[in-house]
């Protein structure tokens, strides 16, 4: 998969938050769960009244239905962002930088940053699976 997740949106709310119910499911005191939820249900490492296990595959059917639910929401909205033309920038807005398109200037004082020898198109080909465009190829055939 190639997912441009700069932000680590993905690890951070999908699998803590898949972690965070699944625990639920392990882990849930029944005082807990009483407190909440005035139920006599409790996690699987608990032997309250033999709901442990049915608590522990409810919370995994849930990550499983909120799992399949984002993808499918997540792939129609992207599917049609990519039909109307609004899924990526333009390559001549990648090369110049995004920041300079949409704000008017670099989001960083470049001359503090170390830099580094551009990678080949062959290196560019492997990680983004693409080709480097640098120049219209219609002008080219």
């Amino acid at each position: 998969m190639k997912i441009d997740d700069v932000v680590d949106a993905a690890p951070v709310h999908m699998f803590c938050g898949a972690w965070g119910t699944i625990a639920a499911g392990l882990f849930a005191s029944p005082d807990n769960v009483a407190i909440a939820y005035g139920t006599g249900s409790c996690g699987l490492f608990f032997q309250c009244n033999g709901n442990g296990i049915w608590q522990f595959l409810a919370n995994l059917v849930f990550v499983l239905a909120v799992t399949v639910w984002t993808a499918i929401f997540a792939l129609a909205i992207f599917a049609l962002l990519h039909v109307v033309g609004r899924l990526r920038v333009s390559l001549e807005t990648e090369r110049i930088g995004l920041d300079m398109v949409e704000h008017g200037g670099a989001a960083y004082e470049m001359s503090t940053v170390r830099t580094r020898e551009p990678r080949s198109p062959s290196v560019f080909n492997e990680i983004f699976g693409r080709e480097e465009v640098h120049e219209n190829k219609a002008a080219r055939a």
